[in-house]
């Protein structure tokens, strides 16, 4: 399969500065290493359970520096973790906006990039879970936001343009809840399945418009999906 993201991917996804463009180098890297000693920590124990000063004395610097970024370890890492996720919608949305590119083919690799992510930082994604920690839920909010961005890119190459703001709503808390559906089924089991085939069943459930093919101009006809979808229930 064709590396549609760039061998790079991974890479410019993990080392996204969550500092922003204006920032001081200083900054940047005392942010820098204040989300790297949160995620060591975070595959320990829940965000809840870990002190500030923990967090600041691994990354050397003080708990007003931490506090002067983020309010609790608990928004530290949704926004770690969450900053990634962002990234790799962005990336989604260059691949997505390729029209030599298969737009199934795209979501599928897609979804193995978030698999590749997700092993970068497992056990962080495991101890979240089953501790049901509230960085879970402000994760799932994030992923809701990436999805309505690629979506909203997405959109513009639907033939006509008119899905209207309910349909981007739908497709948005659709695509995140695949998202954390894919994270959990990876994460949780002792036993893994076998990534590729972990995707392929994802994308059989997948809804219509991911599975859309281009017209020679590049254009998805997502009506022509809605009317078979509309025939089928209607049969």
């Amino acid at each position: 399969m064709p590396d549609v993201f760039g061998s790079d991917m991974l890479e410019r996804v993990t080392n996204s500065s969550l500092s922003g463009p204006r920032a001081t180098v200083r900054s940047r890297r005392s942010t820098d290493a204040m989300a790297a000693a949160m995620l060591e920590l975070a595959a320990t124990r829940p965000a809840e359970a870990i002190p500030v000063g923990e967090i600041s004395d691994m990354a050397g610097v003080s708990r007003q520096t931490f506090y002067r970024r983020w309010g609790s370890p608990v928004q530290c890492l949704s926004e770690v973790l969450g900053q990634q996720h962002l990234d790799l919608g962005r990336i989604l949305s260059e691949a997505l906006a390729d029209p030599t590119l298969e737009f199934a083919t795209v979501w599928r690799e897609a979804y193995l990039r978030t698999l590749r992510h997700v092993d970068q930082y497992i056990e962080v994604y495991k101890t979240m879970i089953v501790s049901h920690s509230s960085v879970f839920l402000a994760l799932t909010d994030i992923l809701i936001r990436a999805a309505g961005d690629v979506i909203e890119d997405t959109i513009g190459t639907f033939v006509e343009n008119e899905v209207g703001a309910i349909w981007s709503s739908v497709a948005a808390q659709q695509q995140a809840g695949n998202v954390t559906a894919l994270i959990r089924l990876w994460a949780l089991p002792e036993e893994r399945p076998d990534p590729e085939q972990l995707v392929d069943t994802l994308m059989i459930v997948a809804p219509p418009w991911q599975l859309a093919r281009r017209t020679p101009e590049g254009w998805l006809n997502i009506e022509q999906l809605v009317s078979r979808r509309h025939d089928r229930l209607d049969g």
